[in-house]
Protein backbone atom coordinates (compact mmCIF):
# COMPACT_ATOMS: atom_id res chain seq x y z
CA UNK A 1 0.00 0.00 0.00
CA UNK A 2 1.32 3.46 -0.90
CA UNK A 3 0.52 6.53 1.21
CA UNK A 4 1.67 10.13 1.16
CA UNK A 5 1.92 12.49 4.13
CA UNK A 6 3.55 15.96 4.10
CA UNK A 7 6.34 15.50 1.49
CA UNK A 8 6.82 11.84 2.38
CA UNK A 9 5.71 8.83 0.38
CA UNK A 10 5.47 5.49 2.14
CA UNK A 11 5.22 2.02 0.75
CA UNK A 12 3.96 -0.48 3.31
CA UNK A 13 4.81 -4.13 2.86
CA UNK A 14 2.91 -7.13 4.13
CA UNK A 15 2.33 -7.59 7.85
CA UNK A 16 4.84 -9.97 9.41
CA UNK A 17 2.94 -11.83 12.14
CA UNK A 18 6.11 -13.33 13.64
CA UNK A 19 7.76 -9.92 14.04
CA UNK A 20 4.44 -8.10 14.62
CA UNK A 21 5.76 -5.43 12.27
CA UNK A 22 5.36 -4.11 8.74
CA UNK A 23 8.25 -3.20 6.44
CA UNK A 24 7.97 0.42 5.28
CA UNK A 25 9.96 2.34 2.69
CA UNK A 26 9.98 6.13 3.07
CA UNK A 27 10.87 8.60 0.28
CA UNK A 28 11.11 12.38 0.79
CA UNK A 29 9.90 14.35 -2.26
CA UNK A 30 13.09 16.46 -2.22
CA UNK A 31 15.20 13.27 -2.52
CA UNK A 32 13.14 11.04 -4.82
CA UNK A 33 16.06 8.75 -5.69
CA UNK A 34 16.84 7.97 -2.05
CA UNK A 35 14.79 5.75 0.22
CA UNK A 36 14.89 4.77 3.85
CA UNK A 37 13.49 1.33 4.69
CA UNK A 38 12.74 0.06 8.16
CA UNK A 39 10.28 -2.06 10.10
CA UNK A 40 7.52 -0.30 12.02
CA UNK A 41 5.70 -1.94 14.92
CA UNK A 42 2.20 -2.90 13.89
CA UNK A 43 -0.92 -1.99 15.84
CA UNK A 44 -3.30 -4.62 17.15
CA UNK A 45 -6.91 -4.54 18.28
CA UNK A 46 -8.36 -5.60 21.62
CA UNK A 47 -8.40 -9.25 20.50
CA UNK A 48 -4.70 -8.97 19.49
CA UNK A 49 -5.52 -9.07 15.76
CA UNK A 50 -3.59 -6.95 13.28
CA UNK A 51 -5.21 -3.51 12.89
CA UNK A 52 -4.29 -2.26 9.41
CA UNK A 53 -5.93 1.17 9.74
CA UNK A 54 -4.22 1.93 13.06
CA UNK A 55 -0.91 0.68 11.63
CA UNK A 56 -1.20 3.07 8.67
CA UNK A 57 -1.81 5.93 11.10
CA UNK A 58 1.25 4.81 13.08
CA UNK A 59 3.34 4.75 9.88
CA UNK A 60 2.14 8.30 9.10
CA UNK A 61 3.51 9.38 12.49
CA UNK A 62 6.83 7.64 11.82
CA UNK A 63 6.98 9.30 8.37
CA UNK A 64 6.68 12.73 9.95
CA UNK A 65 9.59 11.92 12.26
CA UNK A 66 11.69 10.67 9.34
CA UNK A 67 10.82 13.86 7.40
CA UNK A 68 11.93 16.07 10.29
CA UNK A 69 15.22 14.15 10.61
CA UNK A 70 15.91 14.49 6.87
CA UNK A 71 15.15 18.20 6.93
CA UNK A 72 17.30 18.70 10.06
CA UNK A 73 20.21 16.94 8.39
CA UNK A 74 20.21 13.91 10.68
CA UNK A 75 19.39 11.63 7.73
CA UNK A 76 20.98 12.62 4.44
CA UNK A 77 20.94 10.82 1.15
CA UNK A 78 24.27 9.27 0.32
CA UNK A 79 26.27 11.26 -2.22
CA UNK A 80 26.23 9.95 -5.76
CA UNK A 81 29.27 7.77 -6.44
CA UNK A 82 32.05 9.36 -8.47
CA UNK A 83 32.21 8.11 -12.04
CA UNK A 84 34.82 5.43 -12.51
CA UNK A 85 37.73 6.24 -14.75
CA UNK A 86 38.48 3.93 -17.64
CA UNK A 87 41.59 1.89 -16.89
CA UNK A 88 44.45 2.58 -19.26
CA UNK A 89 45.19 -0.19 -21.71
CA UNK A 90 48.61 -1.80 -21.29
CA UNK A 91 51.27 0.04 -23.18
CA UNK A 92 49.39 3.37 -23.11
CA UNK A 93 50.69 6.30 -21.13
Amino acid sequence: MDCTVDKMTMELGDYDADRRQVPVTFVHEDFPDEALSRFVNACHDAEDGYDEVATIIRCDEVALGVKMKIEAGVFRPAPAPAPEEEPEAEGES
